[in-house]
């Protein structure tokens, strides 16, 4: 699960810590570190960054 502290964590989309804006987070990791899309996994999203 993604560890959420309010000012400090950041979307991995954008890299905002605002987190007032409704979002979502995944869990786990299923990457290796080099693959593009490690920076996704265990991290929040703002749902308006996934519909882009």
């Amino acid at each position: 699960m993604a560890m959420i502290i309010k000012g400090f964590t950041s979307c991995a989309i954008c890299g905002s810590t605002d987190l007032s804006k409704p979002y979502t987070a995944t869990s786990g990791v299923f990457f290796d570190e080099g693959d593009e899309l490690w920076r996704y996994c265990d991290a929040p999203l703002h749902l308006e960054c996934l519909e882009h």
